[in-house]
């Protein structure tokens, strides 16, 4: 949903400012830079690119280039513009609020490597601890289906009272 979002917002944005926009995805078989790369072929004026792989220093050479906006990943870099949430204190408002309702084993089920992961990691772990409650953390994924995975391994175990699933 979150992709759907995100482009049916950038097609109206586009729109108004008098642009096209040109999609070009990365999958499986199409690396991050074939799809980058396209884009250039076709003369893009700029580059929207959504939690990119593509090491800092990269970005910033694109950036050189034409502008360049970096969605849900932090980029250290003063040419590229980075547009991301606050992905460590939205986890501590989830913990506090299920705290709040009164339940004191909460688990986070993990993105892995996705971007923001680390980030909410780190934001469930000082929440726990803050409340002087253990942190529980499953192995989870990008995924829906390493979601459904991870529930699937919570419900063989002990059940927690409750679980926050932020999967990417």
């Amino acid at each position: 949903a979150f992709h759907g979002d995100l482009l049916a917002g950038l097609y109206g944005a586009a729109e108004e400012a008098g642009y096209e926009l040109a999609l070009s995805a990365v999958t499986p078989g199409r690396g991050e830079q074939r799809a980058v790369d396209s884009l250039l072929r076709d003369r893009c004026e700029a580059l929207v690119l959504l939690g990119p792989q593509t090491p800092t220093a990269a970005l910033t050479d694109l950036a050189a280039r034409l502008p360049v906006v970096v969605v849900a990943r932090p980029v250290r870099s003063s040419t590229v513009d980075v547009v991301r949430t606050a992905d460590d204190e939205g986890l501590r408002l989830a913990v506090d609020h299920l705290v709040g309702l009164g339940h004191r084993d909460v688990v986070h089920v993990d993105g892995g490597r996705a971007p923001g992961a680390a980030e909410r990691r780190r934001g469930y772990r000082e929440a726990v601890h803050r409340h002087g409650l253990d942190a529980r953390i499953v192995a989870g994924g990008p995924t829906e289906d390493d979601g459904a995975a991870a529930a699937r391994a919570l419900l063989a175990g002990p059940l927690p009272t409750a679980v926050t699933v932020f999967n990417d």
